[in-house]
């Protein structure tokens, strides 16, 4: 498959994800297109779908979908998370990968990276394990070593473990003090 090929098939994907039109109709257009058979077409679709973000990422350089094919969903201007930095957001689990998670953020058109590393304290083996997709979790926003926006539980669970110690140290002054 040339560049242009995979251009089309990746944007074809992406048009299927958004206008939740089935990859069989689209193997069936494009195979007049480019005079191949409608199965190999079908199954080099379903190869890009299955990994769609990435391959966008490689052929335009983007970090979401949602820049290429657009995102008819209202909520939070994108803008607005880079000034939220440290804050905690409720997101959507949308796709598992050995590197992280890709995340929606609720009430935005963004999805961002729960890398592998912001998951937990501990060594990760399969982060499966840990999160699926469907899975609706707590993370906070974080500048990734990259100075991009990204997602962390791991400084999450860290934050809540340092405010139940400074609550516990608090709540033993009060008795030391009431004797």
């Amino acid at each position: 498959m040339n560049h242009s090929e995979k251009i089309l098939l990746i944007a074809a994907a992406g048009y299927s994800r958004s206008q939740n039109v089935s990859l069989t109709k689209i193997s069936w257009a494009l195979s007049s297109i480019l005079q191949k058979p409608e199965n190999s077409i079908y199954h080099q679709l379903k190869e890009i779908d299955d990994d769609l973000d990435t391959q966008l990422q490689e052929i335009f350089g983007l970090r979401r979908m949602a820049e290429v094919f657009g995102d008819q969903s209202e909520g939070i201007t994108d803008d607005s998370l880079e000034s939220r930095i440290g804050e905690i957001v409720m997101v959507e689990v949308l796709s598992v990968k050995t590197f992280g998670a890709v995340c929606k953020v609720e009430d935005t058109t963004r999805t961002l990276l729960l890398h592998l590393s912001e998951v937990a304290n501990q060594f990760i083996t399969d982060l499966r394990e840990h999160l699926k997709e469907g899975d609706r979790i707590q993370a906070m926003l974080i500048m990734n070593p990259k100075n991009e926006l990204g997602l962390s539980t791991r400084k999450l669970k860290a934050r809540s473990q340092t405010d139940s110690c400074d609550q516990t140290t608090k709540n033993e002054e009060e008795q030391k003090n009431n004797e």
